[in-house]
């Protein structure tokens, strides 16, 4: 009888073993969840770290790497791209007055803006503190200007829902530049020269500034001075 209980026992102790060893695994990962749910918390996905947080548009390097492919397909098949550099007017002076939510919520409306106002092939970035840059293949200094005029109606139309904002008059200035406007043909001087456009738009408060043609013949130049759409915003450099 005694063998009996023993073998009993064992069978029990042994049972048991088995099924504290077969819920091993579902023990590990409810302990390892926490710790990977911390490690992306604080390390997020490559997706997840292309994207400012504040506007969910593409961050900086972004823009750096399809320019330099949009400049050389533009080169290769005879295309053109352009770039225009948007900037927050007085966006320092909101988040003085307002506070920093008020001027965040002015950075959303400005990626709201361009993203009402471009191409799903376009590629919309913020560059940093109150700078966005949309980057426009296929499209000519011409046609940007348009899509400026665009983000500037639209980003108007936006603020005066929002009597709050419309009181400041917030606006934006943007600077355009394509591959004719550039020193040369490369990506380097198409942002060099749709940044200093962006410096002319912004002497007047709301500006459009179209960066100058590389050749300064007549014709360009008088082509450049004439505003398109008779917008008298848009400027030439």
């Amino acid at each position: 009888m005694r063998w009996i209980v023993l073998i009993v026992a064992a069978v029990v102790v042994v049972g048991t073993g088995a099924v504290a060893l077969s819920a091993l695994p579902w023990m590990a990962a409810g302990l390892a969840l926490p710790v990977i749910g911390f490690f992306f918390a604080r390390h997020p996905m490559p997706e997840d770290s292309e994207r400012d947080p504040t506007t969910g548009l593409a961050r900086p390097r972004l823009l750096d790497r399809r320019c330099r492919e949009e400049v050389r397909r533009a080169r290769k098949t005879g295309g053109a791209v352009s770039v225009l550099l948007v900037d927050v007017d007085s966006l320092s002076e909101i988040n003085r007055l307002m506070g920093q939510p008020a001027g965040d919520s002015v950075l959303r409306l400005v990626a709201l803006a361009m993203g009402l106002s471009c191409r799903k092939s376009d590629v919309a970035i913020r560059r940093d503190g109150d700078e966005f840059a949309l980057l426009a293949p296929g499209t000519p200094a011409a046609a940007a200007s348009l899509v400026a005029q665009r983000i500037q109606d639209t980003m108007t139309r936006l603020v005066e829902e929002r009597p709050h904002l419309a009181e400041r008059r917030v606006s934006v200035s943007i600077g355009i530049a394509d591959l004719e406007r550039a020193d040369d043909p490369s990506a380097d001087a198409l942002m060099g020269a749709a940044t200093a456009a962006l410096k002319h738009a912004k002497l007047r408060r709301g500006g459009i500034a179209l960066a100058p043609r590389r050749l300064h013949d007549d014709e360009a130049h008088e082509q450049d001075q004439r505003p398109l759409g008779g917008a008298p915003r848009l400027v030439a450099v």
